[in-house]
């Protein structure tokens, strides 16, 4: 499937919710590749819950209040952030762009919130922290049957100023 060569977006056609961001996705990316992105495992038990509970969350609208200086930053693990999300792990960020993890990286950067890269990433723990600029990567690793590894991976993501270790318990590594 052929990439669009325009880097402008139409304004008639910006995306406004995430379902719009999907549907470009989808046009740009090949088949493939968006079909191994766009999935969920297994059943898709999970991905199915997710969206039904996405669908739930309603926004307040809080009228008539002075708006004029939001602080939305929040302290977590010794650190403060400007706003109280973070970028989740997700693997194999070349498949859709050349820096791979590191572009995100540098947004979280930028953004000064937390990014999670992946045990999986397609770039090393070491160049994400060294290319992004980012002191605020967290580390995702398997707990794998080879201890050794996780072992090993751990202790990378040390030396590299990693701020924190999360792990996934649900699939076997």
């Amino acid at each position: 499937m052929a990439r669009s060569k325009s880097s402008k977006t139409d304004p008639r056609k910006r995306p406004t919710k995430i379902d719009d961001f999907r549907t470009l996705a989808a046009a740009r990316i090949p088949p493939h590749i968006f079909d191994y992105i766009d999935c969920g495992a297994c059943d898709e038990i999970s991905s199915v819950a997710n969206e039904r509970d996405m669908e739930e969350i309603h926004l307040l609208p809080l009228c008539l209040r002075d708006v004029s200086e939001l602080d939305l930053s929040v302290r977590f693990l010794g650190n403060c952030f400007s706003f109280p999300i973070g970028f989740s792990p997700t693997a194999f960020h070349r498949l859709v762009h050349d820096a791979g993890e590191v572009s995100p990286a540098k947004a979280a950067a930028t953004l000064n919130i937390p990014m999670i890269v992946s045990a999986m990433s397609s770039i090393t723990l070491e160049d994400v922290a060294r290319y992004s600029g980012n002191e605020h990567l967290w580390f995702q690793t398997y707990i794998f049957k080879d201890r050794d590894v996780t072992r090993e991976l751990i202790d990378r993501a040390e030396k590299s100023g990693s701020d924190c270790g999360t792990s996934t318990q649900h699939a076997i590594a």
